[in-house]
């Protein structure tokens, strides 16, 4: 996707947002059993522009790319069942098989359904606290974690700011979610799309869709439906690939704190891997990382060598194959690449980005993305190492987070 200047961008955002809160404003609404419920043709009016947003930031990147298909299919997708096949090039490289695990839960919720609410809820921000005492990547609150939580990944703890443990507890809660709404339908105590009302439930209680009958019209739980479906598209694939998306670091593993160990250090002939100097831009990049580290109340990276070693590398395979993603083109993982560069990782993150000119423009787009801005705000990572190759009118950036063992 071409840069848009930001005056541009502005006012499509305005523009749409503005469009979003007024029809969201007057939703249409029955009375029954003395309360309203919302009706769900309202939310997928809503849709629209909500879809048209997540377009302008993830959708659109090669010249083939039809706008109007899209935007058909999207819609489309928004007003399903979410039980379509899960893109795997939108998660996390350490959460895709969990992903697929926690959609065979149940018949009722399937992985985009899953995903699309980690999207909502934290953006993939696995140590998100929010409101309510809610934790982690699926924002459950402490007493659901602990009636549904388990120690998934078999690592003698369970936390709902382990990953795979609060995604796999969301599927179970959500199935039994379902159920529960399956049978407020049943005994015509509620009307509505199942699935709307499982979403409604998971974000302001069962009770409360219980006492309205349907959607609550707060509009907290009617945000929620709406933002949710906006996401359908996404993780079925139909925006696109996602040019920006970070991997979830974690102490001890990959993405999502997975169960990878390091390997002897290694290149690819075998040899003792030779450590790549930083660029000037890399050194601006470093600068700006530490600034913005500073303002949060983190101590500074420092560069290492062996980790822009293995960024420059990554960026140079991105660029050599015009693909961007957390996985090389020979299968590799974040954590397979660190160890080929000779680095002994106790936890790491990565960012990677694409079409972003300068070291500022890069920076500028990272940091305005949740998932992107908590990796380089992680506290815990101490050193750092960037990499920028640009083929053609396209330049690949890679960041690299770690903390050594």
């Amino acid at each position: 996707m071409n840069e848009q200047s930001g005056a541009s961008k502005a006012a499509i955002i305005g523009g749409l947002i503005l469009l979003a809160l007024v029809l969201l404003g007057a939703p249409p609404a029955l009375l029954i059993g003395g309360a309203f419920v919302l009706v769900m043709s309202a939310i997928y009016i809503l849709l629209l522009p909500l879809i048209l947003l997540i377009m302008l930031f993830t959708g659109g990147g090669s010249p083939a790319f039809d706008v109007n298909q899209a935007a058909e299919e999207s819609i489309t997708a928004s007003r399903g069942d979410g039980q379509g096949e899960l893109d795997p090039a939108q998660i996390p490289v350490g959460l895709r098989d969990t992903l697929e695990d926690a959609g065979e839960t149940c018949g009722e919720i399937g992985p985009v359904v899953i995903a699309a609410q980690i999207e909502v809820e934290s953006a993939w921000y696995a140590a998100k606290v929010g409101e309510d005492g809610r934790l982690g990547i699926s924002q459950l609150t402490p007493e659901i974690f602990d009636e549904y939580g388990e120690d998934t990944d078999d690592n003698d703890e369970t936390s709902a700011l382990d990953p795979e443990d609060s995604i796999m507890a969301q599927a179970a809660y959500m199935c039994d979610l379902a159920d529960d709404v399956q049978q407020l339908l049943d005994d015509n105590r509620a009307i509505g799309d199942r699935l709307d009302l499982t979403l409604a439930a998971y974000r302001v209680g069962i009770d409360a869709v219980r006492e309205a009958g349907g959607i609550p019209p707060e509009s907290d739980a009617q945000e929620y439906v709406v933002r949710v479906r906006a996401y359908f598209a996404k993780y079925m694939g139909i925006i696109g690939p996602p040019h920006e998306t970070p991997t979830t670091s974690g102490p001890g593993g990959a993405a999502g704190g997975g169960d990878e160990t390091p390997n002897e250090a290694r290149d690819g002939d075998g040899d003792e891997p030779e450590e790549s100097p930083p660029s000037e831009q890399a050194q601006q990049v470093l600068s700006l990382v530490n600034t913005e580290r500073a303002g949060a109340g983190c101590p500074a990276v420092r560069t290492e060598g062996r980790l822009t070693t293995a960024a420059q590398r990554h960026s140079q395979d991105q660029a050599d194959h015009r693909n961007m993603s957390h996985t090389g083109s020979d299968g590799s993982t974040v954590g397979d690449r660190l160890d080929r560069a000779g680095y002994s990782w106790s936890t790491y993150g990565e960012n990677v980005a694409v079409n972003r000119p300068s070291a500022e423009a890069v920076m500028a787009a990272w940091m305005n993305s949740p998932g992107h801005r908590a990796n380089v705000l992680n506290c815990a990572f101490t050193e750092l190492g960037v990499g920028m190759v640009t083929r053609g009118d396209q330049t690949y950036w890679t960041q690299k987070f770690a903390a050594p063992r």
